[in-house]
């Protein structure tokens, strides 16, 4: 119906009713539609003068908007300025000190220089003047012929040359002595007389003047900020002034739609006749009583969309919709701590089988057959790393990553780490050398300062070197020494240009194969894989790709060549997807060195479930009726305090007999890991502990983690902080998980307690809790009380476990209300988790003759609750570095089961009638598994 139509409303009533009513109601009718239309007249009034108060409140107050915000602009350069400037006033006074302190040096040395020729002179005269010198010249004139005759000037000749000999001899002994320090005094004369170029030569006088120049750059970075005042001015001036014209245009269509509203209405009353009828016109379509208007229909909105719409069509900000937070990017790393404090570190990466990028950014590709030397301070032999291919029939791969430091020789591969010719489990620590693993990264640090960190999943390697081995390095990864130019540099000083990468990086072979001269990489060609090349470009080109808030500060050139090359090696593969992934991973991992926190895109991200099909990310996969039951099965983290209570304990023992209750019980195929913390030096923090090199194994290779296991932490932990580590592991999709926390001491902070029981309820985690309990009772204590807590196990949220807790798990509820639960902060997560409390000491047999019952008791409480939720909705989701894990969290919010529990327990106390948030859960049929691969 259009809102020009009138609205009509007719009413046919029986003439004799009417006759009846209308001596009584017809004046009420006509005064109730005199109200209605003064009503309606007065509103449309309230509305003009709303819209023209606005418009007017637009025309005289939105100009000045611009004027107030140009001028805090111009306040805050103003203020910064002025701060600039104070600081370089308070610096002047240190130069000009600096200056006089250069001009009193350079006076003092020239003196000297003159005073040393003026007195060469004066000696001469002084000496031949000597009356000792007189008198033996004059002996010689006087008995010249006779010393002819005896052939006394090849005496005196032979005099000499013995005086010069020895004069030789000690002068080279002098310099042997002296010889290192005498590039310094060579500089310092040079510098001296003005020969700068000479003097910069000397390493330390090299670095300091590059030091100098990096100062200044950083200086005029900041000075670049006042440059970048006018830009963002002139911006915004734009942006008001198109905001303004849409305002003003906003105001006038307004104004014409408020005139465009028509109210005149129409009423025939004929009741008489048995006839009433009423025409409303609205400025809105309302078809029917029952709904709302269409207020999309009103003049007003049409025309503010209308113009809306054109504003947004006029204003285009795709080329400027990042250029503010690249400005920000750009001038982040220049106030960065480390890169205003000298020394100024570096970092080289090999990325995938061939991708090089050296200690001063310079890229090339190289794959070769034999070892290789990447870097190797030459000056000290501090440390060397080195690159090891294999392969044959011309196919040669990256093997493994070796580094001698420090006295070890250490090779890292993709599944194990080797110190000295013996494999080792991580975190490892000795002497200057630690060795940690995080997820798929495993990290190098030795006490000199450098650090190797390796992706393992992306086949990554990044070495850093600090400020201290400048001018030092030597190798594929070139000469640190801000020149990428020379970093083609081989051992006999001789330089290669970008086209004799084979000859350059054969003259870095170490060891004892026999190598060709050649260089086995793959190298794509221009136009030869056209989707391979689209790829690359959405990723490392596009506006709106994951990676484009780092394009102004990286150079994603060289990585758009290492996609290039990688897909060029795997066209008509089905991994051809992923090959940009390696590419990506570097990328972001070089953006992260430079501030920008880049994750890899979600496109390299996969999610490998037990039934071998594989999930993209975002993908998802449900659990909860017969054709897609839970795995029944469990994984279990031991989170392990080293601690001294645990010293000389074989506390690894316990997966054994929680994985026999756990069979028996039906749960099968059940995974095992650990995880430490607060031990010392690299032990400290939480790390996964690995056992045979792996994150996850069963119940007999787990107790291999334990081996060599130092217990000697003696400082207070954060055992929560540990807790969030462990649930950040890879688990497998649908099975029960489980932390046992095993510990000397409550070490749970109240200010992580609120974000830790919602992590662990919402992603079905049950805590157990393994520490030593001093059980105590409400009330006071007697004798007979000492001899029930000395039988007390362990408990949970409604039972104790006691010595009377056999087989069948029976539990005693009554004494579990004298029981007083301790005031911390670790406890409650267990309780709420539905896990348990057990005396760490009656477990490791300090407390108890029988530890084994003990143990016993413990594993079948914990089988009894290890079923995993009945409802799950799993997802696909990657971490920084693009590795898949499986998120599960149950159907039902553990809020909603809480209260549930609670109803039952106060209403129905426990009884047939009751319902729980599982028996919820199997009334939800989740959604066909098949329709959770959509995103």
């Amino acid at each position: 119906m259009s809102r020009d139509i009138y609205t009509n409303a007719y009413t046919v009533i029986p003439y004799d009713i009417i006759s009846l009513i209308s001596s009584k109601t017809s004046n009420s009718t006509i005064q109730l539609s005199k109200n209605i239309y003064s009503y309606v007249i007065t509103k449309r009034n309230e509305l003009n003068q709303l819209i023209t108060s606005t418009a007017v409140f637009i025309d005289q107050n939105f100009g000045h908007f611009e004027e107030a915000l140009m001028n805090e602009i111009d306040a805050i350069q103003t203020r910064f300025s002025s701060l600039l400037w104070n600081y370089l006033d308070a610096g002047q006074v240190y130069l000009l000190h600096m200056k006089s302190v250069y001009e009193w040096t350079k006076d003092k040395v020239l003196t000297a220089l003159h005073f040393y020729e003026d007195s060469k002179s004066e000696v001469f005269r002084w000496l031949v003047n000597y009356p000792l010198t007189t008198r033996i010249l004059k002996l010689y004139k006087t008995y010249y012929s006779w010393l002819e005759e005896i052939h006394f000037d090849d005496y005196v000749q032979l005099v000499v040359n013995e005086f010069r000999g020895l004069s030789n001899t000690e002068s080279e002994r002098f310099k042997e002595l002296t010889g290192k320090y005498q590039p310094y005094v060579r500089a310092a004369v040079q510098l001296i007389k003005g020969q700068y170029d000479l003097a910069k030569q000397v390493p330390p006088v090299a670095y300091f003047s590059t030091l100098i120049d990096r100062l200044f750059i950083e200086v005029d970075n900041v000075y670049s900020v006042f440059e970048l005042k006018e830009e963002l001015k002139e911006s915004l001036r734009n942006f008001l002034r198109n905001v303004d014209n849409f305002m003003l245009a906003l105001s006038d269509e307004m104004k014409g739609a408020a005139g465009d509203i028509s109210l005149n209405n129409m009423m025939v009353s004929a009741l008489h006749k048995g006839k009433f009828e009423a025409s409303l016109r609205l400025p809105m379509e309302w078809k029917t009583l029952k709904d709302l208007p269409d207020f999309e229909t009103l003049p007003v909105y049409k025309k503010a969309h209308l113009t809306t719409n054109q504003l947004l069509d006029y204003i285009d900000f795709s080329d400027h919709q990042f250029h503010f937070l690249d400005q920000v990017a750009r001038f982040r790393p220049d106030i960065a701590w480390k890169n205003v404090v000298p020394p100024f570190g570096s970092h080289a990466m090999i990325a995938g089988n061939q991708h090089y990028m050296t200690f001063d950014r310079k890229y090339f590709e190289f794959a070769g057959e034999c070892s290789y030397l990447l870097v190797s301070d030459f000056a000290d032999g501090n440390f060397s790393v080195v690159v090891n291919y294999e392969g044959s029939s011309g196919k040669f791969t990256k093997k493994s990553l070796s580094v001698i430091s420090n006295g070890h020789h250490l090779e890292i591969t993709s599944s194990k780490v080797v110190v000295d010719g013996k494999r080792v489990e991580l975190p490892y620590e000795e002497r200057n050398i630690s060795i940690y693993l995080d997820g798929h990264r495993i990290t190098l640090k030795s006490s000199s300062g450098t650090k190797v960190e390796c992706n393992l999943y992306r086949d990554t390697c990044t070495v850093h070197i600090t400020g201290w081995s400048f001018g030092k390095t030597a190798g594929l990864f070139g000469i640190y020494n801000y020149e990428a130019s020379d970093d083609l540099t081989m051992p006999n000083r001789e330089l290669r240009g970008d086209d004799e990468i084979d000859s350059f990086s054969h003259s870095w072979n170490v060891g004892s194969s026999r190598c060709r001269v050649k260089n086995v990489a793959s190298i794509a060609k221009p136009g030869a894989d056209p989707k391979g090349e689209k790829i690359c470009n959405t990723l490392f080109e596009d506006e709106s790709s994951f990676l484009r808030p780092c394009y102004n500060l990286v150079d994603a050139t060289p990585y758009k060549t290492m996609c290039y090359n990688d897909l060029a090696a795997l066209v008509n593969s089905a991994k051809q997807d992923l090959g940009a992934c390696t590419a990506a991973t570097a990328y972001a991992m070089e953006c992260r060195q430079h501030g920008v926190d880049l994750w890899v895109p979600p496109m390299c991200v996969r999610c490998e479930l037990k039934s071998g099909n594989v999930l993209r990310a975002g993908e998802t996969i449900g659990f909860g009726d017969d054709s897609s039951p839970a795995p029944k099965s469990a994984d279990i983290v031991l989170l392990v305090e080293q601690k001294g209570c645990l010293k000389n304990t074989r506390i690894g023992t316990i997966s054994m007999d929680i994985d026999h209750a756990l069979k028996e019980a039906g749960y099968l195929g059940n995974r095992y890991a650990v995880v430490t913390f607060g031990g010392k030096g690299v032990f400290k923090s939480p790390h996964s502990r690995t056992a045979d090199s792996e994150i996850w194994s069963n119940r007999k290779i787990v107790q291999k983690a334990f081996e060599g296991l130092p217990f000697n932490g003696d400082e207070q932990t954060n055992a929560i902080e540990a807790m969030n580590y462990a649930t950040r592991l890879a688990y497998r999709a649908g099975v029960s998980k489980h932390i046992i926390l095993i510990s000397c001491e409550s070490s749970c902070e109240s200010k992580d307690y609120g974000d830790a029981v919602t992590l662990l309820l919402e992603n079905d985690f049950k805590l157990h809790i393994l520490r030593p309990e001093k059980f105590q009772l409400k009330g006071k204590k007697t004798l007979e009380d000492s001899k029930i807590l000395s039988h007390i196990y362990g408990y949970d949220t409604n039972d104790i476990y006691t010595i009377r807790s056999g087989r069948k798990r029976n539990a005693d509820k009554s004494l579990r209300r004298q029981l007083v639960v301790p005031k911390d902060f670790c406890t409650p997560l267990a309780l709420e988790t539905n896990g348990t409390v057990f005396d760490l000491n009656k477990i490791i047999g300090r407390k108890t003759t029988s530890p084994k019952r003990v143990i016993d008791i413990f594993a079948r409480r914990f089988a009894a609750t290890a079923e995993p939720a009945p409802c799950q909705r799993c997802d696909c989701m990657g971490d920084k570095d693009g590795f898949g894990m499986m998120q599960c969290q149950r159907c039902i919010s553990p809020a909603i089961d809480r209260f549930l529990k609670d109803w039952n327990a106060a209403i129905y106390e426990s009884g047939p009638d009751t319902i729980s948030a599982e028996e919820i859960e199997l009334k939800i049929k989740p959604e066909d598994p098949k329709l959770y691969g959509n995103k």
